[in-house]
């Protein structure tokens, strides 16, 4: 397999390097100011079947997402909160209303046609209101404090951690299971000890979440279905996975 193409390289203050398929499947190489050319090119040739494999993956996605038929959302459609799938219910009434109820998602025409806006607003403030408790517990148990937390709408990358201690997670989250949402805020928060995806990063993520493997994968698995760009029509997979 030949050696990826940088699209582009972004250099600054941070310690490591991290790749970043973007939507068009394009590939951007952040690198600390310093580091040799030729160690960063090394460096993205031993993440080639990783490159590839994941641009495969965006690439699929958009090419869903071009394929989804534009319309807007109806009684029906599902939509996911903390890994439950609730039906939405259009209904007629005098005030603009959105309400999380046991079984469903109630919500006026009046806010329709800015349904996608209106929901990601909501969804993101649910998640404002359930990350504090997730992770102060968490920073607990590893023994460090982000210096600050944000919500993001990264397309790409669920979570991230700056060199000053930042970390920054996907509103997208909001919609899996909350231990898919624990595990993205435990694997920031042990970058926080170690700013690398060495041995003693994944024994620190191991020891705060020995099933970890397993929540990678689910969100490997599932993580494209975590969007309003479509329309969805089926339940959102369990975590963990019903037994068969």
């Amino acid at each position: 397999m030949n050696p990826p193409n940088i699209d582009r390289l972004i250099r600054s203050k941070r310690k490591t390097l991290a790749l970043i398929i973007r939507p068009d499947g394009s590939l951007e190489v952040r690198a600390p100011l310093h580091l040799p050319q030729k160690d960063i090119l090394d460096w993205v040739a031993s993440k080639s079947s990783w490159i590839e494999k994941h641009r495969q993956q965006v690439l699929q996605v958009q090419a869903e997402k071009a394929g989804s038929p534009a319309r807007p959302f109806q009684s029906g459609d599902l939509v996911y909160v903390m890994g439950k799938t609730y039906p939405l219910r259009v209904i007629q009434t005098r005030t603009e209303t959105l309400r999380l109820e046991t079984t469903r998602l109630v919500m006026s025409s009046d806010l329709l046609p800015n349904a996608h806006t209106v929901l990601q607003q909501f969804l993101t403030n649910f998640l404002n209101l359930t990350l504090p408790l997730r992770v102060a517990k968490f920073s607990e148990l590893i023994g460090k404090k982000p210096a600050k937390v944000r919500i993001n709408k990264a397309r790409t990358r669920w979570g991230s951690c700056s060199s000053n201690g930042n970390i920054a997670l996907n509103w997208r989250l909001v919609m899996a299971p909350p231990e898919i949402l624990d595990y993205i805020i435990v694997h920031e928060l042990a970058h926080l000890k170690h700013p690398n995806h060495s041995r003693a990063f994944w024994a620190e993520v191991a020891r705060i979440l020995p099933d970890y493997k397993a929540r990678k994968q689910w969100l490997r698995q599932y993580g494209a279905r975590l969007t309003l760009e479509r329309i969805n029509d089926q339940a959102l997979p369990p975590y963990p996975p019903a037994a068969k």
